[in-house]
């Protein structure tokens, strides 16, 4: 069992078994019978303007801000925009359905509150070059997956879709 912890160290016996070179990409989706593409709205450019305003304040603002920060988007998402929330009230009183209503609103709006965060650490692991992206996650496990590597047969790495997995992927 593997698992991924920000951490503030690197190992360098691990560092220096890891493959050199850029992250392996897949093969770009085939353009045939795509539908046309269309030029971006207004509403696609502030969009674009909102995620690269929040990405610079949370570069400023440094981890702890840029987490408040999340957060406080994601509850105003919830409770200002409601962009959703119906839905996921439902999906949560159909999981619980034993739990009352206030429980299911506070649980819907942590939950907002957490993808808050998550999308701000998003957008900053946006702007840091791999190896401070290794400096600040330690990988339990990471010498079965170098030494599966090692045997030159490739390997297929399976995880759970749990918390901030990107970082996970992006320090490998």
């Amino acid at each position: 069992m593997s698992t991924v912890r920000r951490t503030g160290g690197v190992d360098p016996d691990v560092e220096a078994r890891r493959p050199a070179g850029p992250a392996v990409r897949a093969p770009a989706a085939a353009s045939v019978g795509a539908p046309p593409v269309r030029p971006p709205t207004l509403a696609h450019r502030l969009e674009y303007l909102l995620f690269r305003v929040a990405g610079g304040v949370g570069r400023l603002l440094g981890d702890r801000g840029a987490a408040r920060l999340g957060a406080a988007l994601g509850r105003f998402v919830y409770h200002g925009l409601g962009i959703r929330r119906r839905v996921v009230e439902s999906h949560i009183r159909h999981a619980f359905p034993g739990r009352d209503e206030a429980w299911v609103q506070a649980t819907a709006a942590a939950a907002y509150a957490h993808l808050g965060r998550e999308g701000m650490a998003l957008l900053r692991l946006s702007s840091l070059d791999r190896a401070k992206v290794r400096a600040r996650t330690e990988i339990e496990g990471l010498d079965a997956f170098l030494a599966a590597l090692d045997r030159g047969r490739g390997l297929v790495l399976v995880t759970g879709h749990i918390g901030n997995w990107e970082i996970g992927g992006a320090s490998l």
